[in-house]
């Protein structure tokens, strides 16, 4: 990478951590009326709502359903899914759980922790949203978390969202064409698939298993800080952007490009067909290849080195290299290092 392509790398991860963290200190501090919308990771979906009456409401069927919010309190709902092709469910800080089973609806029930967030759940057009939202300033120190249960029909979905602001979130069985996932902190784990992932972090610690013996199509994942681990996920492409934070992948195949700003990623391939691209300016990439694996090596350095050890030969570089080293399965490895270490090894 040249230094006019560095400089822009830097630039853009650094604007990539300043939309995440407005969108973060957003959804911590919440606003004292009005309402607000934030949209976080650079998309132009909504990550979090704010303002509005602390209230649950349910829109089934065109009949609206509207409660107060009281501490304690359980409301459920089941909607007819036979025309359901969308899923998007969006957290504050509920303690979420959302199953996928032999079932032809939807059952969704809330129950209330402190009252000053409004939750709503409706299926409309074949698109079944639950969006909990601050209801005002959040208060610091410990508070009841409210409780949200989904159970959804087994099916893949032409798109499904979940978006998390703090909590801890547990989705299992969840299929869709595509799939967005956006955690500002806390803990989300997914037992999940999807043609296309989208993956992005501010903060909290995100695990992810491919709950079939599909390859993807497309993986991005962009993370800011925490740590967030990938399992089975092999795919076409694999795109990682890394601010700061961990990433661990394990199980990959195809062409993953890696762009790391400080922190570290660490890659185990399942199958070595597609290529390797990594960037780093600060930190540390790991990256474990199958046994007879080589790679035909464009190494580019300004501080830092890399350490090979593919089959038995290894290659230790604190200077520009390149070459072909390891078995017979060779494929290319392009490695930027501004400063930091990058270790490719069986």
């Amino acid at each position: 990478m040249s230094k006019t392509g560095k400089l822009l790398l830097i630039f853009g991860l650094t604007a990539f951590v300043s939309l995440i963290a407005f969108g973060v200190s957003i959804a911590i501090l919440g606003v004292s009326n009005g309402n607000y919308s934030v949209s976080l990771f650079g998309a132009n979906i909504p990550f979090m709502h704010f303002g509005g009456r602390s209230e649950v409401q349910f829109n089934n069927g065109g009949t609206v359903y509207t409660f107060d919010s009281e501490p304690g309190r359980s409301y459920d709902m089941t909607f007819d899914a036979s025309a359901l092709t969308g899923i998007d469910i969006e957290t504050a800080s509920a303690h979420t759980t959302v199953t996928c089973g032999d079932t032809d609806e939807v059952y969704v029930k809330y129950t209330v922790g402190d009252a000053r967030f409004r939750f709503t759940a409706e299926l409309i057009n074949g698109k079944f949203t639950a969006l909990e939202h601050s209801t005002g300033f959040f208060s610091f120190g410990s508070f009841n978390a409210a409780e949200l249960e989904i159970k959804l029909p087994e099916k893949m979905y032409n798109n499904a969202r979940v978006a998390v602001a703090s909590g801890i979130t547990k989705v299992n069985g969840l299929t869709s064409d595509s799939m967005n996932c956006d955690l500002a902190s806390g803990d989300l784990e997914m037992n999940i698939y999807a043609k296309k992932i989208r993956f992005s972090a501010a903060s909290g610690h995100g695990v992810f298993r491919n709950c079939t013996e599909n390859a993807c199509e497309e993986i991005t994942v962009q993370t800011a800080s925490g740590g967030q681990e990938f399992y089975g996920f092999g795919s076409d492409n694999t795109n990682i952007d890394i601010a700061s934070g961990n990433v661990k992948m394990q199980g990959l195949s195809g062409k993953v490009d890696v762009d790391i700003a400080s922190g570290k990623v660490e890659l185990l391939y399942a199958e070595w067909n597609g290529g390797l691209d990594i960037d780093v300016m600060s930190g540390k990439a790991d990256i474990t290849l199958p046994a007879g694996s080589g790679i035909d090596l464009e190494f580019d350095r300004a501080s830092g080195g890399m350490d090979i050890n593919l089959d038995g030969t290894g290659e230790s570089f604190h200077k520009d290299a390149e070459g072909i080293y390891g078995g017979s399965n060779v494929h290319e490895a392009n490695i930027d290092v501004a400063s930091g270490n990058v270790s490719i090894h069986n």
